[in-house]
């Protein structure tokens, strides 16, 4: 039986040969081909560490994902491509407990740098711009208290109101000392970098002809399969 099964096997082999060998050239010419018609895509991206100056908006990993999904886009007037846009195909992506990723990917590799550098310059000078208010909002409270210490140093007053005053002053003093040393701006922690995503077609086409093959070996040799099966049917 295997041997009749194998000269039926050879006997469509030599009738369908230059079929079963021009099914792998044809799979592998479509999926060269289809993939040479694809676009080449570039990813412009930057990191930027976030800070911490008590703005959960433009310091907080979460808030910030959500920052540039607002209307806050269409305040970034230096922006030259249409908002939605660049809102749909922005965005931004959580790499460390305080450290985000800015993207964008385009088959315009220009437009990809642009955007991403547009964006990232805009969200720094803003976090800048709020950093410096804080910071001079508490070193000018540092600055009061201090003064109002040396008040109560040159004061000769020993009176209950007196003594708890200069120690909650005291302990503001500290406290907000603490706060001034624990600012950080936002910074960047990596600049624009483009990377490219392009499929080699060869390697497309090596595929496509393995595909080829196993399907001309399907032709080949299912027929017996169902032989077989038709045979076992009778019996």
């Amino acid at each position: 039986m295997l041997k009749q099964m194998a000269a039926s096997i050879i006997h469509r082999f030599k009738k369908l040969f230059i079929l079963l060998c021009i099914i792998p050239i044809v799979t592998a010419g479509i999926a060269y081909f289809m993939e040479m018609g694809k676009e080449t895509t570039y990813t412009a991206s930057t990191k930027i560490v976030l800070g911490n100056f008590e703005n959960e908006n433009l310091s907080g990993v979460s808030s910030v994902k959500d920052y540039f999904h607002s209307e806050k886009l269409k305040e970034i007037k230096s922006l030259e491509y249409p908002i939605e846009e660049v809102k749909k195909g922005f965005r931004v992506e959580e790499v460390g407990r305080n450290m985000v990723e800015f993207k964008y990917t385009s088959d315009n590799k220009k437009k990809a740098e642009d955007i991403v550098q547009t964006i990232t310059g805009y969200f720094l000078e803003e976090s800048d711009t709020l950093f410096e208010k804080k910071y001079e909002n508490v070193k000018n409270s540092v600055d009061r208290v201090k003064d109002l210490l040396k008040v109560y140093e040159d004061e000769d007053k020993f009176s209950t109101e007196f003594v708890n005053g200069k120690e909650e002053a005291i302990e503001f003093y500290y406290e907000q000392k603490q706060t001034l040393v624990n600012l950080r701006k936002n910074k960047l922690a990596e600049p624009l970098s483009i990377s490219t995503e392009y499929d080699n077609p060869l390697k497309k086409a090596i595929f496509g002809f393995l595909v080829g093959i196993m399907l001309s070996l399907f032709i080949l040799l299912i027929p017996e399969l169902f032989k077989e099966y038709r045979d076992d049917e009778r019996i």
